[in-house]
């Protein structure tokens, strides 16, 4: 380490043990444990443009199943659900649904309307 590395370590260290002092009172003297750090960086990246989804466009989802699900209007229910990979651009499934996929669960209410759009986004109508 050179002397101006070390020169900066030590300012670090004693500007820490100011800042840790004023928050809570004491410090723990030596050695300095690091514990973890948090950076927060801003850059600014290409956009690139959306491309439209190069699946087939049908208008039929296949069910994969039904499952009992806790409805508040009327309690308990058995309602389709689909595999989010199942459904195709361009198609349209009413509420009351469930959509699965790997990391998230969508539920289509009563009366709502899903729609795949042409990017394979999942579109719901209130």
């Amino acid at each position: 380490m050179d002397v101006k590395s070390a020169e900066s370590l030590a300012v670090i260290h004693r500007r820490f043990h100011d800042l840790h002092f004023k928050a809570y009172t004491f410090n723990l003297g030596d050695p300095t444990e690091v514990v973890n750090i948090r950076v927060v960086a801003f850059g600014k990246v290409k956009k690139h443009p959306l491309k439209p989804s190069k699946a087939p466009r049908r208008a039929k989802a296949k069910q994969s199943r039904t499952r009992s699900v806790y409805l508040d209007e009327s309690g308990f229910k058995r309602i389709p659900v689909f595999s989010r990979d199942s459904i195709p651009v361009g198609a349209k499934i009413r509420g009351p649904a469930v959509i699965e996929e790997p990391t998230a669960t969508t539920i289509i209410k009563k009366g709502n309307l899903m729609t795949v759009d042409r990017y394979g986004n999942l579109m719901v109508e209130v």
